[in-house]
């Protein structure tokens, strides 16, 4: 999906400033999951804490999308359509009420949790502006909210089991489906919206 981004952003996004944040953020994720699957590796340069390394990776993710999406889209007309600002109360709302109960767990290091916390307002903030681009502007927007929706079920899945740590029978096949159909609807759609 990285190679996608960066070959989709040479195709169309090069003329568009911010574009390159796409694929950037795409590579963020991608370093994450380098992390986060704790490889021997990341183990071995987060001094066993690569857990942590991918959470601090895949907080970059949305920020990175966030400002892209922003770049084409911008935060006013979003929040004149009057759809910005009850999405994000509803996403922020959603998403903390899943890490508190699905994804805290006291038993884990701390610095896991607050790495954890801070992804969950990360990733509500970029399905917000995803879904309300999709109301404000439609087109292919409405790919990228799909999309972003798809992230957000892939991570609190990935939430529950990998920093949580429950072990339901969907714990790999579902999160990783999830994740690519995501990744690959926000770029294609991020793409035609350069067209």
């Amino acid at each position: 999906m990285t190679v996608f981004a960066w070959l989709l952003y040479l195709m169309y996004g090069t003329r568009v400033p911010l574009a390159f944040l796409l694929p950037l953020g795409a590579s963020f994720a991608l370093a994450g999951d380098f992390y986060y699957l704790q490889f021997e590796v990341a183990r071995h340069t987060m001094r066993s804490e690569s857990l942590l390394g991918g959470i601090l990776f895949f907080i970059l993710t949305p920020i990175a999308y966030v400002a892209a999406f922003l770049a084409l889209v911008p935060l006013d007309l979003l929040v004149r359509s009057g759809a910005f600002i009850p999405a994000l109360a509803f996403f922020v709302a959603v998403f903390a009420a899943l890490f508190a109960f699905r994804v805290w767990n006291a038993e884990r290091p701390r610095r896991i949790m607050v790495a954890s916390a801070a992804y969950s307002i990360a990733l509500a903030c970029m399905v917000s502006v995803a879904v309300s681009a999709a109301i404000a502007v439609g087109g292919p927007w409405r790919l990228v909210a799909l999309g972003a929706v798809s992230f957000a079920v892939s991570d609190w899945l990935q939430g529950e089991t990998t920093v949580h740590g429950r072990h339901p029978a969907y714990e790999f096949q579902v999160p990783w489906l999830s994740y690519l159909i995501a990744q690959a609807l926000i770029l294609y759609g991020f793409a035609l919206s350069l067209l």
